[in-house]
């Protein structure tokens, strides 16, 4: 009886220790999760501003809880209390972050499929007005993140199956060559202009893709343990002020923290000595 009621007590001091580190990691990850619905909704029945006061609610979030790890680090007495807050901050840091980008690729691959399907379709009507003869040319990625393939929302280089046509309207030979497991290869100018084409309104071309959702996370997961350790490998990077913005805030959290871990640990060893 009395080792249950120790290893209650343990769980309890063990909850109420790292309370915040959980609460934030609940809370980063529930609204990365879902920010996506604030888009489905927002042409009838949500304003800009509500969406950009969300938008800086759940984004601050981040920096507010990477604070708090960054602070309860320093607050340790003995040395297992100080590895275990080190190692809890830690992972608190890399799970709001990866939630944070993951809002991230949210916003940008949705404003990257608007400002594309406005380009490509002033290309068209150029085209119209102009010559026939006048050639697309690729519009440039607007994404937050380069290097992750699969994609939140659909787009003209990122299509639905539907969308994928032949001159003559009949499905494109190239489906199987084009299509992967995590989206589309890079499509050609010429598959483009015959997507645009065929396109009449926005509301065809956009399209929510939660099949990516896991793909998309773990992806944000692998890029903040990579920032954290300060590794930078390359295969991802930020393509966005604000992506790179956050990138930052992480790499100077973790440095932040590991300072302090090696401080710490070095004085606890001498003193033990």
């Amino acid at each position: 009886m009395k080792s249950i009621n120790s290893i209650r007590t343990s769980i309890i001091n063990y909850i109420k220790k790292n309370f915040l580190i959980y609460l934030g990691v609940f809370l980063c990850n529930v609204c990365a999760l879902n920010f996506h619905k604030m888009f489905l909704i927002r042409i009838e029945h949500i304003s800009d501003s509500l969406i950009l006061f969300f938008f800086a609610f759940s984004f601050g979030f981040s920096i507010i809880f990477g604070l708090i790890y960054c602070i309860k680090s320093f607050s340790a007495g003995t040395l297992e209390d100080g590895l275990s807050n080190i190692i809890h901050s830690y992972i608190g840091i890399i799970l709001i972050f990866a939630a944070t980008y993951y809002q991230c690729i949210v916003v940008g691959d949705y404003n990257d499929s608007i400002n594309k399907e406005i380009m490509y379709k002033m290309q068209r009507e150029l085209k119209k007005e102009i010559s026939p003869d006048l050639t697309f040319m690729k519009v440039i990625d607007q994404r937050a993140f380069k290097g992750i393939v699969p994609r939140l929302w659909s787009g003209i280089d990122y299509p639905s199956m539907g969308l994928l046509f032949n001159h003559n309207g009949k499905p494109n030979p190239d489906l199987r060559r084009t299509f992967t497991n995590s989206g589309y290869d890079d499509l050609s100018i010429d598959q483009i202009e015959r997507i645009t084409n065929n396109i009449n309104d926005f509301t065809e071309v956009c399209e929510y893709l939660p099949k990516n959702c896991k793909t998309v996370y773990i992806d944000c997961l692998y890029y903040s343990v990579i920032c954290i350790a300060t590794v930078g490998f390359g295969d991802i990077s930020p393509n966005l002020w604000y992506t790179k913005l956050f990138t930052a805030t992480e790499v100077l959290f973790g440095l932040t923290i590991f300072i302090f871990a090696i401080g710490f640990l070095f004085t606890k060893w001498t003193s033990t000595n």
